[in-house]
């Protein structure tokens, strides 16, 4: 891929490795071209294909310090003076108030509707090396993260007391944030110093996780400084902002769920399949309702689920897509069924989905 900056004409950042290290990928202020070697094509995911509304408080001011996509390899700029936010996690944004006494303690807010996944808090706020995070789910392989807040502010915000999230908690008891909900309070844990640090990343923002690389999307209804002290405003309705901004939220309706290109998730990350047999114990025999098979991410979010085919006594087979990520958990139930031993049946595997491959897994249900 060599050709990239004269046909879009951005700067564009060297070919690195995809998250998995399976393709390889160049990043741009608009968005990023992926070359997969089993397909021979290159596919563009960009900045438009994701729209969230920006991460503070209506009636506030925050200037970019560091920004999304800005600069990478442009020859026009001095040596080192790009953003830290590089390769890839060049999607990243930082901010900071305008005003001073704003930014320790602000609310941060959710960019958009949609599933609290998990809340780390219990990070002290004097506590440089280890972050907080909040993180919310935008669609397949789109995780927004609130990075860098405050010991227990999930808790004292939108948790309203309750304990930190974890990957134990169902998916259906996780809560669902409206977009301008506050989440957390701006801190610096993790780091030196208090700012908004927003990122969406493939799979959620922590070491756990892994790996990951953060995606391009942009920012939606919002208004940009037009002179240094943020007294003049022009509207954007769907932009990319770039360092030096002063931003506030626009005055129209908050839009609410992300503006998602679905078919991107194909361009983002990178899929498998997995099937195999679900055997019942002997004796018993599938009279009424259906075999399910769930695939859940480590973190707990149902990625894809089937209906195994089959009868009677089985055995009842199934295949199923999901992203390539790790300790991904096939969950097997009975459903539909009135019969309360078919419904206490359960079983499970856990492994990691491998790209372009068929993964047997058979499952036996107890």
């Amino acid at each position: 891929m060599n050709w990239e900056q004269g046909v879009l004409g951005y700067p564009m950042s060297d070919e690195i490795d995809t998250y998995d290290g399976l393709a390889k990928v160049s990043k741009f202020e608009g968005g990023q071209l992926t070359w997969r070697p089993w397909t021979n094509k290159v596919t563009a995911a960009l900045t438009t294909d994701l729209q969230v509304d920006l991460p503070f408080s209506s009636g506030e001011k925050w200037r970019v310090v560091q920004a999304n996509g800005y600069i990478l390899d442009d020859p026009k700029t001095t040596a080192n003076e790009g953003d830290s936010h590089q390769a890839k996690w060049v999607y990243c944004y930082d901010l900071v108030a305008v005003s001073p006494t704003v930014t320790k303690g602000a609310k941060f807010t959710a960019s958009a509707t949609g599933t609290i996944v998990l809340a780390i808090q219990g990070n002290a706020n004097d506590d440089s090396v280890n972050a907080n995070v909040v993180v919310q789910s935008l669609g397949l392989g789109r995780y927004a993260s609130s990075l860098h807040v405050q010991q227990n502010s999930y808790s004292n915000t939108f948790g309203n007391g309750k304990p930190a999230l974890t990957v134990a908690t169902p998916w259906l008891d996780r809560p669902v944030a409206k977009s301008g909900d506050a989440i957390a309070t701006v801190g610096r844990t993790g780091t030196g110093g208090e700012h908004i640090h927003y990122c969406v990343t493939t799979t959620p923002d922590n070491a756990a996780y892994a790996p990951f690389e953060s995606v391009p999307f942009a920012f939606r209804n919002y208004e940009v400084a037009t002179n240094d002290t943020g007294t003049t405003w022009k509207s954007v309705a769907v932009g990319r902002p770039i360092r030096g901004s002063i931003l506030r939220k626009g005055t129209a309706t908050p839009t609410g769920l992300p503006k998602v290109k679905l078919s991107a998730a194909k361009d983002l990350l990178h899929f498998g399949d997995v099937s195999g047999t679900v055997t019942l114990p002997a004796g018993k025999t599938l009279s009424t309702g259906k075999v399910k098979v769930t695939a859940f991410s480590s973190w707990g979010e149902p990625l894809e689920a089937v209906y195994a085919t089959g009868t009677g006594a089985g055995p009842f087979t199934y295949k199923l897509n999901a992203p390539n990520y790790t300790n991904v958990r096939i969950e097997v139930s009975v459903v539909d069924t009135t019969d309360a031993a078919l419904k206490a049946l359960k079983g499970a595997k856990v492994l990691t989905i491998v790209a372009n491959t068929n993964t047997k897994v058979d499952v036996v249900v107890k």
